[in-house]
Protein backbone atom coordinates (compact mmCIF):
# COMPACT_ATOMS: atom_id res chain seq x y z
CA UNK A 1 0.00 0.00 0.00
CA UNK A 2 1.78 3.63 -0.57
CA UNK A 3 2.16 6.51 1.15
CA UNK A 4 0.91 10.16 0.25
CA UNK A 5 4.58 9.93 -1.32
CA UNK A 6 3.66 6.93 -3.38
CA UNK A 7 6.11 4.88 -1.97
CA UNK A 8 5.09 1.94 -0.54
CA UNK A 9 7.28 -0.57 1.37
CA UNK A 10 8.87 -1.57 -1.56
CA UNK A 11 11.08 1.39 -1.56
CA UNK A 12 12.10 1.65 2.07
CA UNK A 13 15.02 -0.82 2.20
CA UNK A 14 15.19 -3.41 4.84
CA UNK A 15 12.62 -1.85 6.75
CA UNK A 16 9.32 -3.42 5.76
CA UNK A 17 7.86 -0.32 6.63
CA UNK A 18 7.00 2.44 3.93
CA UNK A 19 7.74 5.99 2.97
CA UNK A 20 4.89 8.74 3.74
CA UNK A 21 5.57 12.18 2.77
CA UNK A 22 3.17 14.83 4.33
CA UNK A 23 3.27 18.29 3.39
CA UNK A 24 1.83 20.18 6.69
CA UNK A 25 1.66 23.74 4.53
CA UNK A 26 2.13 26.86 6.59
CA UNK A 27 3.90 27.19 9.83
CA UNK A 28 2.09 26.21 12.65
CA UNK A 29 4.14 27.82 15.83
CA UNK A 30 3.85 31.19 16.97
CA UNK A 31 6.32 33.92 15.31
CA UNK A 32 7.20 35.19 18.81
CA UNK A 33 7.71 33.58 21.89
CA UNK A 34 5.39 35.93 23.82
CA UNK A 35 2.82 35.73 21.34
CA UNK A 36 -0.38 34.27 22.28
CA UNK A 37 -3.13 32.31 20.62
CA UNK A 38 -5.79 35.63 20.30
CA UNK A 39 -2.72 37.17 18.15
CA UNK A 40 -2.25 34.42 15.88
CA UNK A 41 -4.42 34.73 12.59
CA UNK A 42 -5.93 31.81 10.79
CA UNK A 43 -5.78 32.96 7.45
CA UNK A 44 -2.02 33.34 7.73
CA UNK A 45 -1.42 29.88 8.79
CA UNK A 46 -3.68 27.37 7.13
CA UNK A 47 -6.86 28.05 4.83
CA UNK A 48 -9.81 28.39 6.69
CA UNK A 49 -11.69 25.36 5.96
CA UNK A 50 -9.37 23.65 8.03
CA UNK A 51 -10.86 23.69 11.06
CA UNK A 52 -7.62 23.29 13.65
CA UNK A 53 -6.87 26.84 12.40
CA UNK A 54 -10.25 28.64 13.53
CA UNK A 55 -9.69 31.48 16.59
CA UNK A 56 -11.02 28.80 18.70
CA UNK A 57 -9.37 25.78 18.06
CA UNK A 58 -5.47 27.68 17.81
CA UNK A 59 -6.72 29.22 21.63
CA UNK A 60 -8.04 25.51 22.42
CA UNK A 61 -4.59 23.87 21.60
CA UNK A 62 -1.94 26.77 22.67
CA UNK A 63 -0.69 24.46 25.72
CA UNK A 64 0.74 22.46 23.21
CA UNK A 65 2.89 25.31 22.29
CA UNK A 66 3.13 26.49 25.85
CA UNK A 67 4.83 23.10 26.55
CA UNK A 68 6.95 23.09 23.53
CA UNK A 69 8.21 26.62 24.88
CA UNK A 70 8.60 25.61 28.16
CA UNK A 71 10.45 22.54 27.39
CA UNK A 72 12.68 24.58 25.07
CA UNK A 73 13.47 27.19 26.94
CA UNK A 74 15.03 25.35 29.72
CA UNK A 75 17.05 23.75 27.31
CA UNK A 76 18.13 26.50 25.19
CA UNK A 77 15.50 25.71 21.94
CA UNK A 78 12.83 27.29 20.50
CA UNK A 79 9.35 25.43 19.93
CA UNK A 80 10.43 24.29 16.54
CA UNK A 81 13.55 22.88 17.33
CA UNK A 82 11.62 20.88 19.97
CA UNK A 83 9.46 19.04 17.86
CA UNK A 84 12.38 18.38 15.70
CA UNK A 85 14.19 17.02 18.04
CA UNK A 86 11.28 14.87 19.24
CA UNK A 87 10.55 13.85 15.80
CA UNK A 88 14.16 12.80 14.99
CA UNK A 89 13.71 10.80 19.16
CA UNK A 90 10.66 8.46 17.76
CA UNK A 91 12.64 5.58 15.62
CA UNK A 92 15.78 6.19 13.91
CA UNK A 93 14.30 5.98 10.71
CA UNK A 94 11.52 8.96 10.76
CA UNK A 95 13.41 11.65 9.31
CA UNK A 96 11.53 15.49 9.27
CA UNK A 97 11.93 17.51 6.14
CA UNK A 98 10.90 21.37 7.38
CA UNK A 99 10.82 23.51 4.50
CA UNK A 100 12.03 27.21 4.89
CA UNK A 101 13.05 30.21 2.84
CA UNK A 102 14.97 31.76 5.49
CA UNK A 103 18.88 30.95 5.90
CA UNK A 104 18.21 31.75 9.54
CA UNK A 105 15.33 28.95 9.61
CA UNK A 106 17.14 26.41 7.95
CA UNK A 107 20.00 26.96 10.58
CA UNK A 108 17.99 26.96 13.83
CA UNK A 109 16.13 23.65 12.14
CA UNK A 110 19.63 21.92 11.26
CA UNK A 111 20.76 22.89 15.04
CA UNK A 112 17.92 20.31 16.20
CA UNK A 113 19.95 17.72 15.83
CA UNK A 114 22.16 18.79 18.39
CA UNK A 115 20.08 17.74 21.16
CA UNK A 116 19.36 14.50 22.31
CA UNK A 117 15.97 13.78 24.64
CA UNK A 118 17.16 11.30 27.51
CA UNK A 119 15.07 8.55 28.32
CA UNK A 120 13.67 10.03 30.78
CA UNK A 121 12.70 13.17 28.85
CA UNK A 122 11.70 11.63 25.95
CA UNK A 123 8.81 9.35 28.50
CA UNK A 124 7.93 12.89 30.02
CA UNK A 125 7.55 15.13 27.26
CA UNK A 126 5.65 13.15 25.05
CA UNK A 127 3.10 11.86 28.03
CA UNK A 128 2.79 15.61 28.43
CA UNK A 129 2.07 16.00 24.69
CA UNK A 130 -0.47 12.87 25.10
CA UNK A 131 -2.40 14.77 27.32
CA UNK A 132 -2.95 17.30 25.48
CA UNK A 133 -6.62 17.20 23.87
CA UNK A 134 -5.85 18.73 20.23
CA UNK A 135 -8.80 20.78 18.65
CA UNK A 136 -9.91 20.33 15.24
CA UNK A 137 -8.84 18.45 11.85
CA UNK A 138 -5.51 18.69 10.86
CA UNK A 139 -6.53 18.54 6.88
CA UNK A 140 -9.80 19.50 4.65
CA UNK A 141 -11.99 16.85 4.20
CA UNK A 142 -10.95 16.45 0.46
CA UNK A 143 -6.78 16.55 1.26
CA UNK A 144 -7.35 14.01 4.55
CA UNK A 145 -9.69 11.53 1.92
CA UNK A 146 -5.87 11.64 0.12
CA UNK A 147 -3.60 10.64 2.74
CA UNK A 148 -3.16 7.18 3.18
CA UNK A 149 -4.28 6.17 6.98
Amino acid sequence: MAGAGGVGPEGVRGTGGRVRAVQPGRPRLPDRPDQRADEVRPQERQPQHVTRYQPDAIKANWPLVDLLTEFGNHRGLTAAQVVLAWLQAQKPWIVSIPGTTKLAHLQENLSSSEFKFSGDELKTFTEAVSKIKIVGDRYAKESAQQIDK
